[in-house]
């Protein structure tokens, strides 16, 4: 049960850092795209302002003067030009590849300019450009290459269309080592961090565990403390009716005494089986399970209804400790039986046994073993199966006429976390089922 919740603890804590580790990695990946992309654009469009204003093609990298926000008059974006001042900008022209591709009115190449060696022939850069002007978009992103596409008039009055493009590999190399070196010691930090919530989860538990384990040290010392007296109280009871014979009182502290001493025997039983490992042999589940089922059919009968468990299969071999797994059976059955309610009566005020039936099976699929048992009564809600489970719960709050002490469904599940199975409840179309689940 501890091993479950620090686990729940440690996904928990996981699970927060590496949304918080993924979503800055996200905005830090973004911004600095963002970063680049709005650089890359502004020397762009200083490279077409430059040839616009007359500097040729070939001349232009190497003598683009920086655009200054305070005296800057051309139609540059102000509030954008603080991107591209400063070495971080100088640095960007002198490491890219730039291209430039002009277009008369007429939509015809008069010149371009390309730098020898670079990663794009001429060929293919008047490919690019041609594509690049199909695309109807003044700036953005073809494949590797940032670009800009300025229109204006020349001197003479003619229209010119200028493609600019920037080659930013190298920078994004750079970025991409960043983000690369990034994830890795995010890595490193996930797995600290996951050592260190192990810890913290084992720091969390532990007063929670040592709480349980003295619950489960009082129940077994209360239980041990409480056989003695109970069963001299039954014995002194048996010694007065020989000397006085039948008396009510007596019988009353008859009555008590029982139900301490099978009260206590439920508890010293629960706290065994959730203290003591079971002693596990191999045994055929389907005769235990059968052998369990048979004694309650007389009592099933005289309440009115049917065990039915021709769902049983045969020779299912399971490894368990037998006197427990028997113990589960009766438990399960006894509840059903117990909680039953029947259908109305017919027509003639008879009880229909065959439509009050409570339906056993046990079967196995693959490594699974399932074990369910139905009983017609009224609808039980989640929230009171999951409540169930827990120590003196009892749906009735009269335990007295009963003759339950809400502790039958805990042993039972106590058996089943001991043997590493499952055991949940649901309830549907007036059937009240439980089922258990053993891997094998």
């Amino acid at each position: 049960m501890f091993r479950k919740s620090r686990i729940k603890i440690v996904i928990a804590i996981m699970v927060s850092v590496v949304a918080i580790l993924f979503i800055s990695f996200g905005v830090s990946y973004y911004t600095s795209y963002i970063q680049l992309y709005q650089d890359n654009v502004l020397v762009l469009e200083r490279f077409a302002y430059s040839y616009e204003n007359g500097m040729p093609l070939d001349e232009i990298v190497p003598n683009i003067s920086m655009p200054n926000p305070q005296n800057d008059s051309n139609d540059i974006d102000k509030k954008q030009l603080k991107y591209a001042v400063g070495d971080t900008a100088s640095m960007k022209i002198k490491v890219s590849t730039f291209y430039a591709v002009v277009y008369d009115s007429n939509d015809e190449v008069i010149e371009y300019s390309n730098v020898e060696g670079a990663s794009l022939t001429d060929e293919q850069m008047l490919s690019t450009a041609e594509d690049i002007v199909n695309l109807n978009k003044e700036e953005g992103v073809y494949g590797s290459l940032i670009y800009v596409i300025k229109t204006f008039q020349n001197a003479d009055t003619e229209d010119r269309t200028i493609v600019v493009m920037i080659d930013n590999a190298i920078i994004s190399d750079s970025i991409s080592v960043l983000l690369r070196n990034t994830i890795i010691s995010n890595i490193v930090i996930l797995i600290i961090i996951f050592f260190t919530a192990i810890a913290i989860a084992g720091v969390i538990i532990k007063p929670l565990q040592e709480n349980y384990d003295k619950q489960k040290r009082f129940i077994s010392d209360a239980g041990h403390e409480l056989k003695t007296p109970v069963a001299a109280i039954e014995a002194n009871v048996e010694v007065l009716r020989d000397e006085i014979g039948d008396n009510k009182w007596l019988e009353n502290i008859d009555f008590e005494s029982r139900r301490m001493s099978e009260l206590v025997k439920s508890l010293l039983t629960l706290a065994r089986t959730e203290s003591i490992a079971p002693k596990k042999e191999e045994m055929d589940l389907s005769r235990v399970v059968i052998g369990c089922i048979l004694p309650f059919e007389t009592l099933a009968f005289e309440k009115g209804f049917l065990l039915d468990y021709d769902g049983v299969a045969e020779d299912i071999s399971f490894c368990g400790d037998r006197g427990q797994i028997e113990q589960l059976i009766t438990i399960l059955v006894d509840n059903a039986i117990s909680h039953a309610t029947a259908a109305p009566d017919s027509a003639d005020g008879q009880t229909d046994i065959e439509h009050n039936k409570i339906i056993i099976s046990l079967v196995r699929n693959g490594r699974l073993i399932t074990y369910k048992i139905s009983n017609p009564g009224k609808e039980i809600s989640p929230e009171q199966f999951e409540k169930m489970f827990d120590r003196f719960y009892t749906e009735d709050s009269s335990r007295t006429e009963s003759g339950h002490y809400g502790l039958g469904l805990s042993i039972a599940k106590a058996v089943v976390t001991a043997h590493k199975g499952k055991i949940t409840g649901s309830s549907s179309n007036g059937m009240n089922t439980f089922v258990i689940e053993f891997p094998v």
